[in-house]
């Protein structure tokens, strides 16, 4: 696309959002409205995506505490050891 084109779609559109300023307004939940719905959604998809990040690390961390615990547990042979003696 030739640049004077990218520049008048550019400008056309700046022009078109300075035409419409109610469309270029902040939603409810930047702006700061805690009693309106939308706030209120955001606020739920976050607290449910923050609960879902706890719950994976939470495996994660309880997979490698249980992983450790049984390798005390069970230590393996030595390797190149008679009779496959360990520790």
């Amino acid at each position: 696309m030739p640049r004077f084109i990218k520049q008048s779609v550019a400008l056309i559109l700046a022009a078109l959002l300075l035409a419409a300023p109610r469309a270029t307004l902040a939603c409810s939940a930047c702006v700061g409205r805690a009693d309106d719905a939308t706030t209120q959604g955001l606020n739920a998809a976050i607290f449910t995506l923050l609960m879902a990040l706890v719950l994976v690390l939470g495996s994660v961390a309880g997979l490698m505490g249980y992983l450790i615990r049984r390798s005390i547990k069970h230590p393996l042979a030595m390797p190149g050891a008679p009779g496959g003696v360990t520790r």
